[in-house]
């Protein structure tokens, strides 16, 4: 049999719709949210990470006592279970799923409104936390953190207590340390990060502090250099973009600074340009988005809109190039935080407007040969 012939055996091989999608005990409906087990404490500004073992650990976030330092993690049968907890309570931090299996933490608000440049790793293996030797370059909070195809992280832009960072940085595994790596075109809060095909990482809009953007930047990572890249057509902050399999990055919603968006755009695999994309049913900002694996769709879930938090959720189709409803969170939820599932067809998110509860989602999923089916950071 052809290598084509296969590839197309394996495209049919198709989780219907009507089937529930299983996965270490749990079951979910395609297109559906089922609730699960709640995290010990309510959080907002949480952050989560995919452990190497399928596990999800999230991190932080603040609540009725403030922001927090514990953690807890996820298992694939459902439940939370206590992990250690962090050296620094934060909310509004990052955390990234290293190559070799760790987890940095980097960044966030603290207690009495201040932010922190602290940073750590968590070592799943002996359920343990080591801080990183002085911390980031520059303490910030609402970043966004993108793992290079090398192992590094890139961390750029974000405010702090009384500035917008126009700075990026990089954290390198191979000595846990920060350096600085360069400056945007602009400052940068509530802005969104999406790592092209050829390695390159697109960060594109968000707010100086005073005016919502439309302007981009690209960070090279082979040349270490950043430059401008293309601009939107609409200024958007709190907006999402996520990178298709085709290389195109998808940006979503977020606020012109007057009105949430329910508009999109879309850049060509070269970053040259974008250009228009399809509309939402309803504009949001502040939301998830997750290019489902194995699948190619993009969820965009919860957020808010018009300062009210959402429970509801579209697909974007790539080969449509439409958005369509799916089945909303029993829960409406802005700040949540969430990750993909080591299983098929799984995904999770949990926390987020004063919650302390979880939930999944199912999603159908296409058997394929191609690594590119893989789950994409977004």
């Amino acid at each position: 049999m052809s290598r084509t012939s296969k590839y197309f055996l394996f495209l049919v091989v198709v989780i219907l719709s009507t089937l529930l999608v299983k996965g270490a005990g749990v079951s979910v409906p395609t297109g559906t949210w089922a609730a699960f087990s709640n995290m010990a404490e309510p959080r907002d500004g949480a952050s989560a990470a995919l452990l190497a073992d399928g596990r999800v650990l999230i991190t932080g976030g603040s609540g009725a006592n403030g922001e927090s330092a514990s953690a807890e993690i996820f298992n694939g049968g459902g439940a939370f279970s206590p992990a250690a907890s962090m050296n620094a309570a934060r909310s509004r931090h990052v955390s990234v799923a290293l190559l070799d299996g760790r987890v940095l933490v980097a960044g966030g608000s603290t207690g009495g409104g201040g932010v922190t440049n602290s940073a750590e790793i968590y070592d799943p293996a002996s359920d343990s936390w080591t801080s990183v030797a002085g911390g980031m370059v520059e303490a910030r909070a609402g970043h966004t953190a993108s793992l290079l195809a090398d192992g590094r992280v890139l961390i750029a832009g974000g405010d702090s207590v009384a500035t917008i960072s126009s700075s990026v940085e990089i954290f390198d595994p191979t000595i846990d340390s920060f350096s600085f790596a360069g400056i945007l075109s602009s400052p940068r809060k509530d802005h969104a990060a999406a790592v092209l095909a050829d390695g390159r990482v697109l960060i594109v809009g968000g707010s100086d502090g005073t005016n919502v953007l439309a302007s981009s930047d690209i960070f090279d990572a082979a040349s270490g250099t950043v430059s401008a890249g293309p601009a939107l057509s609409s200024p958007r902050a709190g907006h999402s973009a996520t990178t298709l399999l085709d290389g195109s990055v998808l940006v979503v919603g977020g606020s012109n600074g007057a009105d949430d968006l329910a508009t999109s755009e879309i850049a060509d695999s070269a970053a040259a340009a974008f250009a228009p994309g399809a509309n939402m049913s309803a504009p949001r900002s502040g939301h998830l988005a997750f290019r489902l694996p194995n699948n190619n769709s993009v969820l965009i879930v919860g957020g808010s809109s018009m300062g009210t938090a959402q429970a509801s959720a579209e697909l974007y189709i790539p080969w449509s190039g439409t958005f369509q409803p799916t089945g909303a969170l029993s829960t409406a939820r802005a700040g949540a935080a969430g990750s993909t599932m080591q299983q098929h067809g799984l995904l999770l998110v949990a926390g987020g407007s004063g919650q302390a509860s979880s939930e999944l989602y199912g999603f159908a999923t296409v058997k394929t040969e191609r690594t590119t089916m893989h789950p994409a950071r977004s």
